[in-house]
């Protein structure tokens, strides 16, 4: 570094949730860090629903206090895990199982808390998003910045990095201490620095939306508030969730070749 006095530097690639949370930490260390992100707008309806467990809001708290209050805020706090089968129970012993099943899925969500001191939340993918950006000063993010390619600098000099807009406009070249790629699935900033083969299917198909919970039918035993259920089937899940602001996050999944055969859930 030609300065060692000089503040650390970092170019952050992705505005997602990982990027912006590295971000914010590392500036509450004094470290100079910016992020640059593709799109054009960080949207309010990006993405679908995530669980936040104990773990990760005790992640946020290390970073900050207020940005795990903030984040709790704008999700729910689960407090029941309900569990089933995927088809309606038939004997007496598989109702007698669910019902056991119903009040052990009560007590975990209360247990993690009480063992861990956090909540287990769920929350909309673009809601923790906008919590994160809003703990960051407004020009630090770049959107509209499609990463192109980087080159290490001789002497220690730092790294050099170039973005260009959508359209093909180069942006001014950046140079800093340290380069961090949080760009996704098919990170650019990976391929560049191992060369590694794109992602393999793992054989599962996952389809996924959030609704408004009062256009759900049967609301209240498919998703209860503050609740989340899970259905079981033969190589087959189907999940819901309540993730705050009257909003229900779905998500059906199957093994590769079970879908076809049998479509019903």
């Amino acid at each position: 570094r030609g300065n060692a006095d000089a503040p650390l530097t970092a170019t952050v690639v992705g505005g997602g949730l990982g990027g912006l949370a590295l971000a914010i930490a590392l500036r509450r260390e004094g470290v100079d860090a910016r992020v640059y992100e593709r799109a054009l707008e960080l949207r309010s309806n990006a993405g679908t629903g995530i669980v936040l467990w104990p773990n990760g809001i005790k992640a946020l708290r290390g970073i900050a206090p207020e940005l795990a209050d903030a984040a709790i805020d704008a999700g729910c706090v689960i407090k029941g895990i309900g569990f089933g089968k995927a088809s309606a129970p038939d004997t007496f012993k598989e109702k007698v199982v669910g019902a056991g099943m119903k009040v052990a899925g009560g007590l975990m969500a209360r247990s993690m808390e009480w063992k861990y001191g956090a909540p287990m939340v769920a929350i909309r993918w673009s809601a923790l998003q906008q919590v994160l950006s809003s703990f960051l000063p407004p020009d630090c993010i770049e959107l509209d910045a499609n990463f192109k390619g980087y080159q290490v600098l001789p002497e220690g000099a730092g790294v050099r990095t170039d973005f260009c807009r959508r359209d093909g406009a180069p942006l001014p070249a950046v140079t800093t201490d340290v380069l961090v790629g949080a760009d996704g699935l098919r990170s650019a900033v990976r391929a560049q620095m191992l060369g590694d083969s794109p992602p393999r299917d793992g054989g599962r198909v996952l389809w996924r939306a959030v609704v408004d919970g009062a256009c759900l039918p049967q609301r209240q035993s498919l998703c209860p508030a503050s609740g989340t259920r899970l259905l079981i089937g033969e190589g087959r899940t189907a999940s819901f969730m309540d993730v705050g602001s009257g909003q229900v996050y779905w998500a059906a999944g199957a093994l590769d070749g079970t879908f076809d055969a049998d479509p019903s859930l």
